[in-house]
């Protein structure tokens, strides 16, 4: 058996390097991006959503009336943000205030892995990918420092715009799930 060839070694040995160096790139990038997100500031509405929350669990059914406004006391109310709140509800039950910043940090990560991923896939090197999403990051930051269902809105935008761009390139397999 002979030996390899110097120039396919080489060629393995770059291949391997590039390989690591990328693995190390996305790796200190989502660390970057996990201590950015895990941020978190008190925001004036939390005491709200985690009651809301709290009340359509030991109700078993989302709450028609405000029961905390004096304004509107008796009125019907919709309240458009109660699965969020549900999900706020069972993070500070089980983990306290440390679930509800374990939860707002899972999404957005998630959020932020799901663009990276795309961009570090289908247009940009994941160097070039990690700037890019980092540079994005700051105009976010002040939605990012709190907890808030919009977190769940980023998330879920995110993945109708990949649908969409999906669709658009004839893969239609998860054009379905836009309506849900």
């Amino acid at each position: 058996m002979q030996p390899a060839h110097p120039l396919v070694s080489d060629a393995r040995e770059a291949d391997n390097s590039r390989i690591f160096w990328n693995v190390a790139v996305i790796f200190l990038i989502f660390c970057g991006f996990v201590v950015v997100i895990s941020q978190t500031s008190s925001d004036p509405d939390l005491w709200g959503h985690l009651r809301f929350g709290l009340d359509t669990i030991e109700n078993r059914e989302v709450i028609q009336v405000d029961p905390y406004s004096y304004l509107t006391i008796g009125q019907r109310w919709i309240n458009h943000e109660w699965l969020a709140e549900v999900t706020f509800a069972i993070a500070w039950l089980l983990y306290g205030p440390t679930g509800l910043v374990i939860l707002k940090t899972g999404l957005w990560t998630i959020t932020y892995a799901i663009l990276f991923w795309y961009l570090a896939k289908y247009t940009l090197v994941p160097l070039r990918a990690g700037i890019l999403l980092f540079l994005s990051m700051t105009v976010t930051l002040p939605f990012i420092y709190t907890v808030r269902p919009h977190g769940y809105t980023a998330l879920l935008y995110t993945l109708i715009l990949l649908i969409i761009v999906q669709a658009e390139n004839g893969r239609y397999r998860w054009l379905w799930a836009g309506p849900l």
